[in-house]
């Protein structure tokens, strides 16, 4: 472990820490919560511990296979490169909540009732499996390790920040940053917010891209949110509470229900399928497996849009 990653995890503990006593001492002391998020999050960074023998050579192949040589180590690639990385993570976000295997990584983490910071550590074990292709392009533009680890410190602990009660608006901020109220309409149920408010320290992409709600108005005041998965229950088993969703999408296929999810499935498998075995034998048209990996990826996102599906708008995980 870096000493930078090393910093950025136990910043993360003290901060989280700090944040969940506040959390106690104004809203309230919910154990089963805390309880849950944390033992998803250890779940969560054992299986990711476990499988960095796997992708480690696939995040070094992106690397190597970089457009230029590697960027300085100074702070406009940095901020740059965090900048960069909120942009992909709008998207990666939306793409999540609209495909059936990205939603069912995901909605790990919306399957919590209240908006506590513990929430901001809980998510899926299986992130190992597609949190690559958030990370890709940044080493594929060049970013070094270290600006690739300040980046995600920065957007994890901006996640602490932001799963709280207080519905904290921030004033001229909140034009610009991602606030509580804001992401407070991102883990609604209720039918006028789903899929809504994707940004993870930006709201400006929600804004341009048509996916603002602002939690401060009128209208959330007189409905407020409900937070969690639709038809389904928090849950504090780690293991359960992320094989359900996979079992839930299982028993909807093989019943019939979501014939786009079978699409999806069958797509995007060979998509990986496609760009692994060209990386493996060393393809040496990188670029045109990559391009036809993103371009199988939108046809799954476009199958389930043009049909005016959503992973989170239907019954429990479907």
């Amino acid at each position: 472990m870096t000493r930078i990653s090393t910093i950025a995890l136990y910043s993360s503990l003290i901060l989280v820490t700090l944040l969940t006593i506040l959390s106690w001492r104004y809203h309230g002391f919910y154990w089963r919560d805390d309880l849950g998020n944390v033992l998803a999050w250890m779940l969560n960074l054992s299986v990711g511990a476990l499988t960095l023998v796997l992708m480690t050579p696939l995040y070094q192949w992106f690397y190597y296979q970089r457009l230029w040589e590697p960027l300085p180590d100074n702070t406009a690639v940095w901020l740059g490169g965090l900048l960069l990385y909120d942009f992909l993570y709008y998207w990666f976000h939306r793409l999540s909540h609209r495909l059936r295997i990205l939603w069912n990584v995901h909605s790990v983490h919306h399957q919590a009732e209240r908006l506590v910071p513990s929430l901001g550590l809980r998510s899926s074990a299986f992130d190992f499996a597609v949190y690559w292709l958030l990370l890709a392009p940044l080493l594929w533009i060049g970013l070094s390790n270290e600006a690739l680890i300040f980046t995600i410190a920065v957007h994890s602990g901006y996640q602490l920040f932001l799963h709280n009660e207080t519905g904290y608006r921030g004033g001229i901020l909140g034009d610009v940053l991602n606030m509580p109220s804001h992401h407070k309409v991102h883990h609604a149920i209720n039918s006028e917010y789903l899929d809504k408010n994707f940004g993870s320290i930006l709201i400006v992409w929600d804004r341009l891209f048509g996916t603002y709600v602002d939690g401060a108005s009128g209208s959330f005041k007189t409905n407020p949110a409900k937070i969690g998965v639709l038809g389904a229950y928090s849950i504090v088993n780690p293991l359960m509470s992320n094989l359900l969703p996979w079992i839930e999408s299982v028993k909807s296929i093989t019943a019939g229900k979501d014939k786009t999810g079978s699409v999806e499935i069958i797509v995007i498998f060979i998509a990986v399928i496609a760009g692994m075995f060209n990386i493996l034998m060393g393809n040496k048209n990188e670029i045109f497996v990559i391009l036809g990996m993103i371009l199988l990826f939108l046809i799954a996102f476009f199958t389930r849009k043009f049909l005016n599906k959503s992973s989170k708008n239907s019954d429990k995980y479907n």
